[in-house]
C-alpha cells in the first residue's frame, strides 16, 4: 500500500494534518509521501515532497486538541428551566 497526501499553502503558512492523516503516515512510513504545494496560484509556486513525513518530521509536530462545544443561549436556558 502507498499513500500520498497533498496540501496547498501560502508561503510560510503552517501545514495541518488530521489525526487520521498522521496515523496513516506512521503506519505506511517509507511508502507515504506528504507533498506541499507552496503558493499554488502564484507565479513562483514550488513543491516540497517528503517521503516518510512521520519519521522525518516527528520532532517538529505539535499536537492541537480541539474541544467540541454545544452553544446554548441564555434565553433558551431560561425558557427551558423549571424554576
Amino acid at each position: 500500500m502507498r499513500g500520498i497526501e497533498v496540501k496547498d499553502r501560502r508561503p510560510a503558512q503552517v501545514v495541518l494534518l488530521t489525526t487520521n492523516e498522521w496515523y496513516k503516515a506512521e503506519q505506511l512510513a517509507e511508502t507515504y509521501w506528504l507533498c506541499v504545494v507552496w503558493d499554488p496560484l502564484g507565479d513562483e509556486h514550488e513543491m516540497s515532497a517528503i517521503r516518510d513525513p512521520a519519521g522525518r518530521l516527528d520532532h517538529a509536530k505539535r499536537e492541537m486538541v480541539a474541544t467540541r462545544y454545544f452553544k446554548l443561549s441564555a434565553e433558551a436556558v431560561k425558557q427551558a428551566a423549571w424554576l
